[in-house]
């Protein structure tokens, strides 16, 4: 198994990364991994303040991130949508724009009211991360 959390979206050579990967897995081995979106986000202004701040190569969209994992060569097992809710979307609109240190008081706070969020968030609906399951047939 290969994972990873948030990392390739920041690789110039995203590419070949995961070519490489396909190619170190054994027959039938998975990679798990997130990557940036902000499909939830609509200001591209903050979205370019968010890519500059944080380096971001590529933002991808669940379409354009399986067409390219097939493409590869991977079996894609799984897409998902991660922080989905409108209180996620209110979270990192003010992260990126003041800042991710919320506080440990306020992230105790906030965990419980965020997780409701979510499951309450239609899973079709933009999300901040995407989820990225597959294999190597």
């Amino acid at each position: 198994v290969i994972f990873s959390i948030c990392v390739i979206e920041h690789i110039p050579n995203y590419r070949e990364v995961l070519e490489h990967c396909l190619r170190t897995l054994k027959t039938g081995g998975r990679i798990v991994f997130t990557v940036d979106t902000l499909e939830g986000i609509d200001d591209p202004a903050l979205k370019e303040s968010h890519r500059q701040a944080h380096h971001v190569v590529q933002y991808f969209r669940q379409d354009t991130l399986r067409a390219l994992l097939e493409e590869i060569g991977f079996k894609v097992q799984n897409m998902e949508n991660l922080f989905r809710s409108e209180l996620a979307h209110e979270l990192f609109t003010e992260g990126i724009r003041r800042g991710f240190n919320f506080g440990r008081l306020r992230a105790q706070r906030l965990a419980p009211r965020l997780a409701a969020a979510e499951q309450d968030a239609p899973a079709d609906a933009p999300g901040m991360f995407l989820l990225a399951v597959a294999r190597k047939a």
